[in-house]
């Protein structure tokens, strides 16, 4: 969805249920998710915990790979795998 973030909100409630299906493609159902930056502040580092909710909730609830995340954080991607496990 091409627009800015105010028109996407408007459009959402047209959407409705169709935003989960597994009929559209990954790009189109995740279209309403945050942006990284975000998700992650800057603040965000400095408490570990808050941090890593918000890893898990990126990943699991947004659709972030693990990459992406990792890179926004600039950590190892398998750092994040074991905080996604809840390794860490």
């Amino acid at each position: 969805m091409l627009g800015s973030e105010g028109f996407i909100n408007d459009l959402l409630p047209l959407i409705g249920e169709k935003i989960g299906s597994r009929e559209l493609p990954k790009t189109q159902r995740l279209v309403h998710r945050p942006e990284l930056k975000s998700i992650f502040p800057a603040q965000l580092a400095a408490d570990k915990k808050v941090r890593n909710d918000a890893i898990r909730k990126a990943y699991l609830e947004y659709g972030y790979t693990m990459a992406a995340i990792a890179r926004k954080l600039g950590i190892h991607y398998s750092a994040v795998s074991k905080i996604i496990k809840g390794e860490r």
